[in-house]
């Protein structure tokens, strides 16, 4: 298409360079003719300016044959870009439509609208492909241990939330608290591995999800504590969750069966504390705190609050040493507690990846923009347009496919 446009233009251009010499030329003869004639009665005289007449009307023949060219060559320009504006245009309101017609997550459909916005706002198809070109690693890398902390105050009505916070920040562990129902039957997340335990109460229920590549197992499971191990680069240790419901102390009996190892439990312990933001002490957060005074642990804490109804941080982690620890809360999701994420201090092998295509999404998007590939075809003239245009095409779907993909850690294999 493009070249057709710049096919027209320059024959437009080419043209106007040749007829404009002539229009001066023709200027300048009128005008010798006219002082030519200085008698208008005199037959000689006027025999001698007919070859001037004569040349002057060939130009004008030729002028005006070139006249209706360009009026031809801008027409079908015209007829192009109108065509092209009525290709994009209804492709752009197709997109949009479509997306709400997607029956997919709330993370799909993110994926989908981010794409639409990319292919509507594209200088061609070629800076797609360079846009959406996803180089496969090549080598072994180490990273630190992340791991999310959330109450999600019933899973199964803050799945979407639980989805998008997995895509985005990949944590190597997602430690949720208030479950709920959900623990029955746990939603799938992909990537990851989920271990549950029922709670006490409506607000209980607890879940360990896991990267599949991360050697975790359960150690202890109680009513509203899960405690796992979990193999990093140089060491194994313990890493838990917890619910406090209240009115009740911690489980110290438990957290005592962690002495003399690296342990680091995270969850909502209902425990209320000046030192965490709270306006005043509670049973639960004397005794936690009367704890780790007795046996010199520590506390992983936010540096801002975890609770989206006060200023109290009511989520937060204990250990033996919460050296080399950091924090951050998420202001994302909508429950009361905000996400936190953790990094750890120890190092996690990601090895080569492995590509998970999310084919709905793939195809839901091919399926919406086949109607510009059908207009392109009338565009086509030449074999060799043919075979850039099928190219292109083959181009895309591959990228298409890288886009729509994940990145999947390689699973160890047993030995």
């Amino acid at each position: 298409m493009i070249k057709q446009h710049n096919e027209c233009l320059n024959s437009v251009i080419n043209t106007m360079n040749e007829i404009i010499p002539m229009i001066t030329l023709s200027i300048g003869l009128n005008k010798q003719i006219i002082e030519n004639i200085t008698k208008p009665n005199d037959m000689q005289e006027i025999l001698s300016v007919i070859p001037n007449i004569t040349q002057l009307q060939t130009w004008i023949n030729y002028l005006h044959e070139r006249q209706q060219l360009i009026s031809t060559k801008y027409a079908e320009m015209i007829d192009n870009f109108e065509k092209n504006n009525n290709l994009l245009t209804h492709g752009i309101e197709l997109l949009a439509k479509s997306i709400e017609t997607y029956n997919g997550s709330l993370k799909d459909k993110e994926s989908i609208r981010k794409m639409i916005n990319e292919w509507n706002t594209r200088t061609c198809i070629s800076d797609i492909n360079t846009k959406w070109k996803k180089e496969r690693p090549t080598h072994t890398t180490n990273t630190n241990l992340t791991i999310i902390l959330f109450n999600v105050e019933c899973l199964n009505t803050h799945t979407d939330d639980v989805d998008l916070i997995l895509s985005k920040h990949a944590p190597h562990l997602c430690l949720l608290t208030g479950v709920g129902k959900a623990t029955e039957k746990m939603p799938v997340f992909p990537g990851y591995t989920a271990i549950t335990q029922a709670g006490t109460n409506s607000f209980g229920g607890k879940a360990v999800m896991y990267q599949k590549s991360l050697n975790c197992k359960v150690v202890e499971k109680e009513t509203n504590f899960i405690l796992c191990e979990v193999e990093t680069t140089n060491a194994h240790i313990l890493i838990g969750v917890v619910y406090v419901p209240p009115g009740t102390l911690p489980p110290f009996q438990i957290f005592n069966k962690c002495k003399n190892r690296q342990f680091f439990i995270f969850g909502d312990f209902n425990a209320k504390h000046t030192t965490c933001g709270c306006s005043k002490n509670n049973t639960s957060g004397i005794h936690l705190f009367d704890w780790l005074e007795a046996t010199g642990n520590d506390l992983i804490l936010p540096t801002s609050s975890t609770s989206k109804r006060s200023n109290a941080i009511i989520d937060f982690g204990i250990t033996d040493s919460s050296q080399g620890w950091r924090s951050q809360v998420l202001n994302e999701a909508a429950s009361d507690h905000w996400p936190i994420i953790f990094d750890a201090p120890f190092a996690i092998d990601n090895s080569i990846t492995y590509k998970q295509t999310n084919w709905p999404v793939f195809t839901f998007f091919l399926s919406n923009i086949h109607q510009y590939w059908n207009s392109l075809v009338q565009f086509i003239q030449t074999n060799k347009e043919l075979q850039i245009t099928l190219a292109t095409t083959t181009n895309l779907l591959g990228q298409n496919g890288k886009q729509t993909s994940t990145g999947l850690p390689q699973i160890s294999l047993p030995t």
